[in-house]
């Protein structure tokens, strides 16, 4: 593997802006409107006890300021285990023996009813990294039928385009998820062995392409 670390994610300088930051650089990381890497960076360096109330303060206040006083509960819907990734902690991942399937309407239709039922207004959608079987179209017409008795859509599944996570937008996708699993590019080669998720640029940056 072989590309150019975003200097955002260079290791070797965070891990300087941590062991040299003083308390008038922590207490103005934790008050950044907008914090870049290296303010986060800052909040990590032990220069004062104090800094650990003075973050959770800060972190309740903006937890208010965006969510207000509730409790979010959401119900997860595998919709397919299809994959032609060979994630080494996954039970999806190609080499494991196992059925494979996919929910089709009338099976998709079904489970959200029982979920509906349960008293769930919120429900995720999960795939494998994009196949044949559960390509883009199929995910997009899961979230247009999830989409007519949930308030709350969202998908867990393989990166994609901006152009396409609008088209979820459109068909009433309210959230993404996307992990990385780890931002040690090493690691991440180990980790993911083969498959459309081993480009670690293209993971990482399709979180940019959230812009619907």
């Amino acid at each position: 593997m072989s590309f150019d670390i975003p200097a955002w994610l260079d290791s070797a300088s965070l891990l300087d802006v941590v062991n040299g930051a003083d308390l008038s650089a922590v207490t103005h990381a934790i008050s950044c409107s907008s914090p870049t890497s290296r303010e986060f960076a800052s909040m990590l360096s032990a220069v004062s006890p104090q800094i650990v109330e003075l973050m959770a303060q800060r972190a309740r206040t903006l937890t208010r300021r965006h969510f207000g006083r509730t409790i979010s509960l959401y119900v997860p819907l595998y919709v397919s285990n299809y994959c032609p990734g060979g994630c080494a902690y996954c039970g999806f991942a190609s080499d494991r023996e196992q059925p494979r399937a996919r929910l089709e309407k009338q099976d998709l239709l079904a489970e959200l009813k029982a979920l509906k039922e349960k008293g769930f207004e919120e429900v995720l959608l999960l795939t494998g990294e994009r196949t044949p079987e559960a390509d883009f179209d199929y995910l997009l017409e899961c979230v247009s039928i999830a989409a007519e008795s949930f308030h709350n859509v969202t998908v867990e599944s393989f990166a994609m385009t901006t152009d396409e996570y609008g088209k979820l937008a459109e068909a009433g996708c309210t959230g993404i998820t996307l992990y990385q699993e780890t931002y040690d590019p090493v690691i991440y080669d180990k980790l993911h062995r083969w498959g459309p998720k081993r480009d670690y640029m293209f993971r990482l940056e399709a979180k940019g392409e959230f812009r619907p």
